[in-house]
Formats: structure tokens, sequence, C-alpha cells
């Protein structure tokens, strides 16, 4: 009989540890109502985290790729999306990137997001070759409603002091 004993303990710490950091950035995304992603560039395999799909009302579990977000974007955004997404495959790629644009639920509600994330690259030095994507994507929704009724507001404001100077002048 050959016996052999293996302490585990160190490895069930490291496992709590992480388990209990999971479970913080889970909470805080579902908190602050972000998602995040992780994207494969060579395989073009994209792992959502749940609040993804809320936030492109997708039922969670559901077949979701990187085309069914793409066909989310909306239509006047999809060129800008496009053209970040060719730049990030690119050897000089931005090492970090923010783009907000417009998404449509299959509802045919209209989202705003901040799309942001960071490039990693190879670790092959003498190759700056773009690997993965990591990003985060952030429903701005009520921040745009807000701006859109702040310039409105200002607009009511220099059209009413226009009128005020044009019956002052006359």
């Amino acid at each position: 009989y050959i016996g052999c004993v293996i302490d585990v303990h160190e490895r069930k710490i490291a496992q709590e540890k992480l388990q209990t950091s999971e479970s913080r950035l889970r909470l805080a995304a579902e908190t602050t109502g972000f998602g995040s992603y992780d994207l494969d560039m060579q395989t073009n395999e994209t792992v959502w985290s749940n609040e993804i799909f809320r936030i492109f009302g997708v039922d969670i579990g559901e077949r979701f790729t990187r085309s069914d977000m793409f066909l989310q974007v909306h239509q006047d955004d999809r060129s800008g999306y496009s053209k970040l997404y060719q730049d990030l495959l690119q050897v000089n790629a931005p090492e970090k990137f923010a783009f907000e644009h417009r998404i449509v639920r299959k509802s045919g509600e209209i989202r705003w997001v901040c799309n942001s994330g960071r490039v990693v690259f190879a670790p092959d030095a003498g190759r700056r070759q773009p690997i993965r994507v990591i990003g985060t994507i952030f429903d701005i929704t009520d921040r745009k409603i807000f701006e859109q009724t702040l310039e409105r507001a200002k607009q009511l404001a220099e059209e009413a002091n226009r009128s005020r100077g044009e019956f002052l002048a006359n």
C-alpha cells in the first residue's frame, strides 16, 4: 500500500478569495449596471457577463455572438463601430478605447451605451499583435437624456434672449 498526502489548504484559501472577489465584481456590475466582456481576436469567441445580456435585452444564456451584438448596434452608429473594431485589429491598435453608441433591443427600444476597453497584445515583444479585447459596456441612456434636456433648455434660453433683444430694439 502506497499513500500520498497533499496539503491543499493554501489552494482552498486561494479559491475562496477568488470566489469572494468574483462575487464582489458581480455585485458591483449589477449595482452600477455595467457588463463586461472578453473577446479573443483570433477565434472571435466572446465571453459575456450576465449584465451584458440585460443591457442588450437578451435572455441570459441565449446564444449571443459578437455578430449578434453588432446587429443590435443602431444603423447610424454601425460605421463608427466597424471602424473601431478594424482599428483594434491593427498592430498599431490603441491600448485603450471608449466609444459611445446606440443599440436597438429586440423590443425596438433604443438605448445609449459606452463601450470601453483595453487591447491585450501578444507577449512576443518583437510583434505587437492584438490578441484580446477586454472591456465593459455601460448603459448611459439616462445621462444622454439629461444632456439632450440641457441642450434643449440652452437653445430655448438663447431663443428667448434673442427675442428679448429684438423686442427691445423695436
